[in-house]
C-alpha cells in the first residue's frame, strides 16, 4: 500500500471541517432569520462549491441585496440525509469486506 488511500479520507475530513467553519460563522453572528441576514463579506465567506452546495440544499436562504441567513430547520435535515448518506456508505464498505473475507476463505 502506497499511502494514497488515505488521500480521499483526507478530502472529506477538510470538506467536513470548511462546511462547519461556514455555519459556525453564520451561528456564531446569529445570522439565522431574515431581519439579522447579512452580505458574505460581512461575514467574512467566500461564495465558493461549499456555500452553493449549501446555499442549493436550502440550508441558507439568499433575500434581496445579496444577503443571506442560515435557516435552522433546513440545516437539521441536511445533517440527517448526510448521516444517512454516510451509513450507506459505511453498510456498503462492510459488505464488500465480508464478500471479500468469504471469497478469500473459501477460494484459497
Amino acid at each position: 500500500m502506497t499511502g494514497t488511500s488515505v488521500i480521499p479520507a483526507m478530502i472529506v475530513i477538510m470538506v467536513v471541517i470548511r462546511t462547519q467553519k461556514i455555519i459556525n460563522r453564520f451561528k456564531n453572528t446569529r445570522t439565522i432569520n431574515p431581519e439579522t441576514a447579512k452580505t458574505l463579506s460581512e461575514l467574512n465567506i467566500r461564495r465558493g462549491f461549499l456555500f452553493n452546495r449549501l446555499l442549493r440544499r436550502n440550508v441558507f436562504m439568499e433575500i434581496t441585496s445579496d444577503r443571506f441567513y442560515l435557516q435552522e430547520n433546513n440545516l437539521d435535515e441536511y445533517f440527517k440525509a448526510r448521516r444517512m448518506r454516510m451509513l450507506s456508505v459505511v453498510l456498503i464498505l462492510i459488505l464488500i469486506i465480508f464478500i471479500d473475507i468469504y471469497f478469500l476463505h473459501f477460494n484459497s
